[in-house]
């Protein structure tokens, strides 16, 4: 055998990999399901939606388009995922906005101190708009992971089974624009709020993806709005003095709005009730909650 019908046959062999690598990789993260499959984003009419919530599971159990819609007459989406990163929010914010020209950015603030770190997951949260530059981008972060981002079937591990029961329970429809609901309480012994008032209260943040979020709307004269959505517990999902005084200080910084409904402030405007309002799990909004602090959004942004 010549040495070129080698070199010929070695490159059709790598050819052939590559193209099974990605197709399979590429039915792989089609067979998604939960709330962070947002296929539905590409099917969405051109220029239709005004608001876009980014965040993680904070972020599809707080913030519901439909009633957004009912209150504002503003079409919105929530695009969210379980343990969604900065950097997924900022990718996100990319690849809608080619989409959709929306005019206000809200960001839940939970996702902020999840700078990036966990290529599993971001692929997870990121899977839907597979394979396009933005989420390629994401390569340029994940190094040495980057195998892994080109061909997420290579991440088929325990990674990805870590689905939030929620996934299960509440089936997704697109019809819900990305928003999940949840149907329990916290029960009547969660009365006081997370934060303690400790203006002292301080704690290392990294804002590389925020910032970048923020030169993002700046360019393209996009509202930016950071909302921490109320929790009962610290016990498993973090929401403390600390986080609360360093997003204040950047966004002071950046001249960004802040809102906050572990805020007692915040929390007495919205009529929210932590007893009431917060999941069984202690850290997501149930129903009730997301509506009033939907609701309470929607009335910032647009007035009664």
């Amino acid at each position: 055998m010549s040495r070129k019908k080698l070199i010929l046959k070695i490159f059709i062999a790598l050819c052939m990999v590559i193209l099974i690598m990605f197709t399979s990789s590429y039915l792989f993260v089609n067979s998604i399901v939960g709330p962070t499959n947002h296929k539905d984003v590409y099917a969405l009419e051109k220029n239709s939606i005004d608001v876009l919530f980014v965040g993680s599971s904070h972020c599809y159990c707080g913030f519901s388009p439909e009633v957004f819609y009912e209150q504002t007459g503003v079409k919105s989406y929530t695009l969210g995922g379980s343990s969604q990163s900065m950097l997924s929010c900022y990718l996100w914010t990319k690849e809608f906005y080619e989409r959709q020209k929306y005019s206000t950015l809200v960001v839940e603030a939970f996702s902020i101190p999840m700078s990036h770190g966990d290529v599993g997951n971001d692929i997870h949260t990121l899977a839907s708009m597979y394979p396009s530059k933005n989420y390629m981008e994401m390569a340029l972060t994940y190094k040495r992971n980057c195998d892994k981002v080109i061909f997420p079937i290579l991440c088929v591990h325990s990674e990805w089974d870590r689905i939030d029961l929620r996934e299960i329970v509440n089936a997704y429809h697109k019809e819900n624009l990305g928003y999940v609901d949840i149907h329990s309480r916290a029960g009547e012994e969660y009365t006081e709020s997370v934060l303690k008032g400790d203006k002292d209260a301080d704690d290392y943040l990294g804002f590389t993806y925020l910032d970048k979020i923020v030169d993002f709307c700046n360019q393209n004269n996009i509202r930016l709005i950071l909302v921490k959505t109320l929790i009962a517990s610290n016990e498993s999902d973090r929401w403390d003095d600390a986080y609360h005084n360093k997003v204040s200080k950047y966004a002071k910084e950046k001249g960004i709005e802040f809102i906050d409904f572990n805020d007692p402030v915040y929390m007495e405007d919205a009529g929210l009730v932590i007893a009431e309002d917060v999941a069984a799990d202690l850290r997501h909004l149930n129903a009730d909650g997301a509506y009033k602090t939907t609701t309470y959004i929607g009335k910032h942004l647009y007035g009664e």
